[in-house]
Formats: structure tokens, C-alpha cells, sequence
């Protein structure tokens, strides 16, 4: 952190120039009573640590909290309180009035929240490329491969409508069918009327029941049995029912294609694809081997998806543990890291046609006597290993040379691949994937890169004149290209926090050297462009490459009527919407037990999944559980 010298000359705006938002009475309530609780004493220190793993990890260095730089005098620093959203964000009220400022204006009279001027931003957006036609999109063809209008696509989604309890809400419709487009500086997305086009159900479902029916139209049923039976195999050849290959059939049927041919004398099936990417998903963690949040799962999930779509998809992340389904690939490479030099080890799994490669190395696998656990990053939470910095730049130059070098089902991935690199802890693969394009340009001409965004909070804020952080030998750039990259903003993001003068900022560093940004969904693509305080001072950025927002999907499995989905989750019995009012309660009982509460059909049960943290809204849940359980007969897991 910069001393007290090296705090910002500049100071807030005066008191009178712009005064401290109104919080909400509800709001001020909670955060008396938190302010209260942090006021306490200190508890004595923790006891001996419960398990090897964290007595090891416990002896690891973490990052100190350095002191922060006093303000000077006459300095006021305008807190922002937990906001109620504003009318407009919800899509309640009509446009608000534009008011002169260059870069944002406020959302609705008396709102908390701001967002950018339309005029003033696409003065200097460069214009969005055109987006694939909706006809591409949904038959998985090449741009321009394909502009047929799909037949039978819409009687096919009236059959599976029909065939549900309840309608599909047509804003849900809309949201999964969708073409991914870049997101603007406009009103929110929930403002959008909803056109009346939308199918009556999502895509997937449609082209599943599409896929089904051209299926059974040409009698599978029946050559199922002779190609086994000629091969020897005692169990017939089958056809995917649900997800991203059944998916895939009902694209194949949609562009007028035979929707099944055979593979091999083996008598597997397949289906024939438009087109076929290799898509690199660089990442931190990956479930079910790592995980912290939900980075992991979508890194198990979204893969997995791309693959039974017809891609050829692999993952690289760290190996924190000894993980029984990765076997050593006895690949032996090394990566310069300043004055020496670390060598690289890949372990390789392949689970459901996914290439999970995890490279190993002592700074990932040795951090943690036994299981690591959700230690990824550090010790606990809140709490950094001081060698991240040091681990993750490691990591970014050894997942180049496993694109090129790591020969997996007798080829190498090498650079005609796609490579999406998720949140912070990549954000310097971009980087190097720039030089070895000047350095290499025979290899890694074709390579595009993406950087997907989980959460713009997290950033990867190093401070370069630290001397306990690695010095900028480490990197390997010149200054011309680390200058890009370093800034003038505080390590911790927030409006209180004192700045530094030479901030490294790795998700800032991919944001700019990646060809494209992406995001979870496009709510989170709109607002962390056009509201200031959700692209934490990143914002200028994400505006001017463009940000795609693609809505995060759920597998397959991960539904009460799945067996195994609900042994997982140890509840009692599978349920569908047939018999869900009895098994919910019995469900019900069953966490009230559990949680030692009365056990009541009676009694409303709440339950929060989620960090106590002002992203997931907890601020909120306090606001309201003080205004309503004076009233209400309520209990809250």
C-alpha cells in the first residue's frame, strides 16, 4: 500500500458540491448493528488448528494489511450506502431525464445508482461487429453456411409447450434463445419489451423435440438392434434423449441433414456438425476437483456442453491435490520465471469427452498438508497466500506451452484453438499469448482469445512497488507492455480506499488484450458497463472492447427428478411437479430438523445460500427481516 506521502494530491469534492446519499431508516438499522458488532473486543486467539490440512496451510505466508494512508485534512470521502435499486433498473418506469454530465447520469430522480450517457459514450465505442443471424445461431451452422428458416421448428415447440404443467414465462423463453450480442450503453436490458415472437419454449427444448421426432420418422428403432447384434455388442447403440447432444441432433435436423449416421463398424452413433472449434478454458478452479464458488462449476459444466455439441474442448488448471482421475502425461517442459527457471508437469483426465489437464507444480500441490479444500487462494477468506502474484504468473506461462506442446489423443491443441480465460487468475495469459503472436506468428497466428467474466470485483490487484510482492523480473515484459497494465487505483477496490501510484490490475491486463469479453448474462454485461460502481474502475475498459453477456446454463442433471442429483444433496427422494407439495414438505421438516427448529408445515422457512457479502444482497435480507419479524411468524436458514 502507498504511504502516506505517496496518498493522491487530489481530494473528494467538497460537502456542499455534492452531498452524502440518503440510506434507507432499514438500512441504517443494520448497519448500527453491524457497526456494534465490529466494535467489540477482539476474541482471544484462535486454538491449534482442527486438521493437518489447516495446521500446514496455516504456516503458509499470507499477505500482511498494510496501514492505510491517512486522508489529509479537509479531505471528505462521500460513502456510498446500500442502495435500493432504482425503478428504471427494474424496468418500471419510463427513461429518465438526461441530465448534462460528460460520463454518467443518474438513473431516476433521488436514485442512488448511476449509469453512462448513451450520447456521450458511442461517441467513442467503435461500432459492434454484426452479430450471428438468429437462423446460425440456432442451427449451429457457420456465419453465412445457412439462412434457411428451420421447418417444423416451431410445431415442435408447440409439442413440448403442450406437453408442460405450467407455460414458460416468455422472458425466460427469451433469455435462452437469444442470439449473444454485445451489450450497449442503454437502459437496462429488463426495459426491453419482449418481443412476440419469442417460441414458446427455449431453443433446446425445441430442438430436442425436433431431433426426436426426425428420429423417429426415420425408424431408429430398428436398425439399433442389427448394428449391434453384426458388431457382437450386447447392448444396442442409443440416441441422446436430453442435453447438448440431443441438442446438436435437433441442429443437424434443422438444417435439413441426416440427424444419425453410423461412426465405425462399432455401431456408435453420431450426428454431423456444421462446424467444429477447439476451445481452451484456462481456469483457477474446476469442479469437481477445485472449487471455491461458482467459477468451478461452470468450468465443469460449460465444457461439457461445448464437447456434446461436437468441439473439441479442454480445461487447464492448477493441481492442488492428487486427484485420482488425472494420470502424469510425463510431459516435462520449463517456463523462465526472473532468475530461475520452473519446470512444468501435466497430469491429463478425460471425463465426458473433456481434456482435463491439470499442471503441477510445488506451488500449487504443496501448499496444504492433505486435502486443499476451498484453500485455493489462500489460508481463508479474505486472506491471500503472499505468492499469488507469483503462483498464477507461473500457471499463465506453462498453459502456453501445454497448448503447443501436450500431444493429447495423438495431437497437440496448438494455435488454432479458441482460449477463454476466466476471471483474474489468468488474466496474464492474454499477455503472453500477444508476445508469442509477434514472437511466433507461424504458431499462434489463428489463436483467438476471450476473457470471461464471474465477477469484476475480483481483480488481481498487485502493487508494483511492494517488496514483498515478486519483482517485475518475474514477468518477462518490457516496461512498454507492463505500463499498459499498471495504474493508478487503490489494491482494494472501493471509493474509501488510498491509491497507489503503480497498481498492477490483472483483469484489466486480459480485458485489454483479449479479442473478446464475456460475461455470465447480459444483465451482468449491461451493468458493469454502464454502471460505475459495478465495473469497480474498470468500466472505461469493458466500454470500449464491448462486453457480451451469455447467460450462464445449468446441467441436465441437476434436477429433483435426477436419483443421483438428489442422493447428492442427501434429500430424501426424487419429486416432479406430480407429487412436489408432499415431498417439499417432507423436505421442509427434514432442514427444520436439522437446524434445530421447530419442526412446523405452518411456519414459512427461508433459506440464504450465499458469502455474507454486500454482492449477494445480504444487506438487503437484514433490511427487510428487521421491518417484517416484529409481524411475521418466520424462519430464516
Amino acid at each position: 500500500m502507498a504511504s502516506k506521502a505517496d496518498a493522491p494530491k487530489e481530494t473528494a469534492p467538497k460537502a456542499e458540491a455534492q452531498a452524502p446519499l440518503p440510506a434507507r431508516p432499514e438500512v441504517k438499522s443494520s448497519v448500527s448493528t453491524l457497526t456494534a458488532e465490529a466494535a467489540k473486543p477482539k476474541p482471544e486467539a484462535k486454538a491449534a488448528p482442527a486438521s493437518a490440512a489447516a495446521a500446514s496451510v496455516a504456516k503458509e505466508k499470507v499477505k500482511a494489511e498494510k496501514p492505510k494512508a491517512e486522508a489529509k485534512a479537509g479531505t471528505v470521502i462521500n460513502v456510498i450506502p446500500a442502495q435500493t435499486p432504482s425503478p428504471s433498473v427494474v424496468g418500471a418506469s419510463a427513461t429518465p431525464p438526461t441530465l448534462k454530465t460528460d460520463t454518467t447520469q443518474v438513473a431516476a430522480q433521488g436514485s442512488e445508482t448511476s449509469y453512462r450517457q448513451s450520447p456521450a459514450a458511442s461517441a467513442s465505442v467503435p461500432a459492434a461487429q454484426p452479430s450471428r443471424t438468429a437462423v446460425s445461431q440456432l442451427t449451429g451452422a457457420a456465419p453465412g453456411g445457412y439462412t434457411a428458416q428451420p421447418a417444423g421448428l416451431a410445431a415442435a415447440a408447440s409439442t413440448v409447450a403442450k406437453s408442460q404443467p405450467e407455460p414458460v414465462p416468455r422472458q425466460a423463453a427469451e433469455i435462452v434463445s437469444r442470439a449473444p450480442v454485445p451489450s450497449t450503453a442503454s437502459m437496462p436490458p429488463s426495459t426491453v419489451p419482449v418481443s412476440s415472437s419469442v417460441p414458446a419454449v427455449g431453443f433446446a427444448n425445441s430442438l430436442t423435440a425436433l431431433g426426436q421426432q426426425a428420429l423417429k420418422a426415420m425408424g431408429l428403432a430398428a436398425p439399433e438392434q442389427p448394428a449391434a447384434a453384426a458388431t457382437g455388442s450386447s447392448a444396442p447403440a442409443t440416441v441422446p434423449k436430453e442435453g447438448p447432444a440431443a441438442v446438436a441432433v435437433g441442429r443437424a435436423a434443422a438444417r435439413g441433414s441426416n440427424p444419425v449416421v453410423m461412426k465405425n463398424a462399432a455401431g456408435k452413433l453420431t450426428t454431423p456438425i456444421s462446424k467444429k472449434y477447439q476451445i481452451i478454458f484456462v481456469t483457477s478452479e474446476v469442479a469437481p476437483w477445485s472449487k471455491t464458488g461458482g467459477l468451478g462449476e461452470a468450468m465443469d459444466g460449460l465444457p461439457t456442453a461445448l464437447a456434446g455439441l461436437g468441439h473439441r474442448v479442454m480445461t487447464i488448471a492448477p493441481r492442488y491435490d492428487q486427484y485420482k482421475e488425472g494420470w502424469d502425461t510425463a510431459y516435462a517442459g520449463e517456463v523462465p520465471m526472473g532468475n530461475s527457471v520452473e519446470p512444468v508437469r501435466a497430469f491429463h483426465a478425460f471425463e465426458s469427452k473433456v481434456d482435463r489437464v491439470f499442471i503441477d507444480h510445488e506451488c500449487f500441490l504443496g501448499k496444504v498438508w492433505g486435502k486443499t479444500g476451498s484453500m485455493l487462494y489462500g489460508p481463508e477468506w479474505g486472506k491471500d497466500f503472499a505468492d499469488n502474484q507469483w503462483r498464477f504468473t507461473y500457471f499463465a506461462k506453462a498453459v502456453l506451452k501445454i497448448i503447443q506442446e501436450l500431444p493429447l489423443g495423438g495431437y497437440v491443441y496448438g494455435g488454432d484453438s479458441i482460449v477463454v480465460v476466466n476471471d483474474w487468475h489468468c488474466g496474464m495469459v492474454p499477455v503472453f499469448l500477444s508476445m508469442m503472436k509477434k514472437s511466433c506468428p507461424k504458431d499462434w497466428a489463428n489463436t483467438k482469445s476471450a476473457l470471461l467474466i464471474h465477477n469484476a470485483v475480483f481483480q488481481g490487484r498487485f502493487d508494483r512497488d511492494d517488496p514483498e510482492e515478486p519483482n517485475t523480473e518475474v514477468y518477462g515484459l518490457p516496461e512498454a507492455i507492463m505500463s499498459t497494465f499498471t495504474f493508478n487505483m487503490p489494491i482494494k477496490v472501493g471509493r474509501t480506499e488510498a491509491k497507489v501510484k503503480r497498481c498492477i490490475n490483472w483483469m484489466g491486463c486480459a480485458a485489454k488484450y483479449v479479442d473478446r469479453i464475456l460475461t455470465v448474462s447480459p444483465t451482468y454485461a449491461w451493468e458493469i458497463i454502464n454502471l460505475p460502481e459495478m465495473g469497480c474502475e474498470l468500466d472505461d475498459i469493458f466500454m470500449a472492447k464491448g462486453v457480451t453477456g451469455i447467460v450462464n446454463g445449468v446441467k441436465e442433471t441437476v434436477s429433483p427428478m435426477n436419483a443421483t442429483f438428489t442422493k447428492k444433496a442427501e434429500m430424501p427422494s426424487t419429486f416432479s411437479v406430480k407429487d412436489v407439495d408432499e415431498k417439499k414438505a417432507e423436505l421442509k421438516a427434514q432442514l427444520q430438523e436439522m437446524y434445530g427448529l421447530p419442526v412446523s408445515a405452518e411456519t414459512p422457512l427461508c433459506v440464504f445460500v450465499g458469502r455474507m457479502d454486500l454482492q449477494k444482497g445480504y444487506d438487503y435480507l437484514l433490511a427487510a427481516l428487521t421491518a417484517v419479524l416484529k409481524n411475521v411468524d418466520l424462519q430464516l436458514i
